[in-house]
């Protein structure tokens, strides 16, 4: 397969006057994009939003922050393994530098693959898709889409290059190739894809950055699976870890799974725990389990890792270019294995049904509706027409006063975009700057604001009607 990738690692940006970068810095543009997202407000915010335990007392427990750390280191890790798999595809740089290119590509999409996702996980998204169904039944438009099918990774894209302040409109101004590998679905809210990888609202820039690397509408850059795949990789080593550190689980409890269908695993996984329960000495037996299963998360993610290079490169050797859309652990049946193994057998049994996961949700789904809807009627009455008085008669009725002390705590980047779109329907306007808002917070920030919104704002409470919200 001779794929062009002169166009794949296009790195130009889409702001016409792009000249910032100083005569005297030796980072390819590749690497000032990862130093950009790396230094930005919204990867700090990921410090402070859930991986799987919200809040966790125990500091060593991951979140989303340290996943995604991790999740960058691994597919950095991927450029040694496939760049002579690249050059016999046509990539012209020399070794050298087509190895720290594609190092600094797959790291700076990696660092943004979650930046994106709203407070309390998966269930967050859940909670906007099913809020934003309530609010829009009266509406037919094709906009509704960018709502009613919120996902995490379209919102990354919408971050990138529109809300992270800086002194234009250009967001963070990636490279297009760097934006192109952190498309994760290659489909608008307004396509037929399972998952949503871009909002209309972005439309006009995901086709500019299509049209720059060569791509278009269902095609992903193949760079694009290895950040999937590092992803994979680190949740599944990472949530394994924490599950035992946590004291949800023994290591031994462990091996059943792998016994079944994952024998080289196993055997690894055993000889481990008995090699360190005969060596180390005064040691308890949870203090055991954090020594093996340190040791067997290192070969979990070596075998991961050598098993995604060897599906890529074969992907790189067929004569069409097909399969890039299809997920590597879907392909590769040892880690199609191993996630059926360990996510959807192991974790799924210990970790995502624990009481701290489970409490999470059931406070996610209040608070994250009742924010919604007082930054929908704050963002509303801005307008000062009749959209309000329809508001009004609806879940959540605002008065001037609340309204205007909601509207001040809004962040003003995303203030800016909203007012510089004043021919979009109201509804739009209004609820693309209330999920903007709510998406962007941390899951302690959402919880305080929430309470204090509640007790001195709303001095009476959040007006609900005691209505079901169902996002499962």
């Amino acid at each position: 397969m001779n794929l062009d990738w002169s166009k794949l690692l296009d790195d130009s940006r889409r702001r016409p006057d792009e000249s910032s970068k100083s005569e005297h810095d030796p980072r390819d543009e590749f690497a000032r994009d990862h130093d950009r997202i790396l230094f930005s407000p919204a990867f700090r915010r990921l410090a402070d939003k859930t991986q799987i335990f919200p809040h966790d007392p125990n500091d060593a427990v991951r979140n989303r922050l340290t996943h995604t750390i991790e999740v960058a280191n691994i597919a950095r890790g991927f450029a040694k393994r496939i760049v002579d798999g690249l050059r016999r595809d046509g990539a012209n740089d020399s070794d050298d530098l087509l190895q720290e290119r594609i190092s600094s590509i797959l790291a700076a999409a990696a660092l943004a693959h979650d930046l994106g996702n709203p407070p309390f996980g998966h269930k967050g998204e859940k909670t906007i898709k099913a809020w934003a169904k309530r609010r829009l039944t009266r509406f037919e438009d094709g906009w509704k889409n960018d709502f009613t099918k919120f996902d995490g990774n379209a919102q990354s894209i919408r971050l990138l290059t529109r809300l992270q302040l800086r002194d234009h409109d250009y967001g963070l101004d990636l490279t297009r190739g760097t934006l192109a590998v952190a498309l994760k679905y290659p489909t608008s809210s307004t396509g037929g894809g399972k998952k949503t990888g871009f909002f209309a609202s972005e439309k006009n820039i995901v086709e500019d950055v299509w049209e720059a690397v060569g791509l278009g509408e269902g095609r992903r850059h193949p760079l694009t699976s290895l950040v999937e795949a590092s992803d994979n990789i680190a949740y599944l080593a990472g949530d394994t870890e924490d599950t035992i550190r946590k004291g949800l689980a023994s290591f031994a409890q462990l091996l059943p799974y792998l016994e079944k269908n994952e024998k080289p695993l196993f055997d690894f996984a055993k000889s481990t725990l008995e090699k360190y329960r005969s060596e180390v000495t005064a040691i308890t037996p949870h203090e055991l389990d954090l020594l093996t299963v340190g040791r067997f998360g290192a070969e979990l993610i070596s075998v991961m890792m050598n098993e995604c290079s060897t599906t890529f490169l074969q992907r790189l050797s067929r004569e069409d270019e097909s399969g890039w859309e299809t997920e590597i652990f879907d392909e590769n049946p040892r880690l199609k294995n191993l996630m059926e193994v360990l996510r959807n057998g192991f974790h799924s049994d210990f970790a995502y049904t624990s009481h701290d996961v489970l409490e999470r949700e059931l406070r996610a789904d209040s608070v994250l509706r009742d924010l919604l809807d007082v930054f929908y009627g704050a963002a509303l009455r801005e307008f000062g027409n009749d959209e309000t008085a329809k508001f009004s008669a609806t879940r959540h009725a605002l008065t001037r006063r609340e309204g205007t002390f909601v509207w001040s705590i809004t962040a003003e980047n995303y203030r800016r975009v909203f007012q510089k779109t004043p021919a979009e329907p109201p509804q739009r306007r209004a609820m693309q700057l209330a999920i903007d808002m709510v998406s962007g917070m941390t899951d302690t920030y959402a919880l305080r604001l929430h309470a204090k919104l509640r007790s001195q704002v709303f001095s009476y409470g959040f007006r609900c009607k005691t209505e079901s919200y169902i996002t499962t």
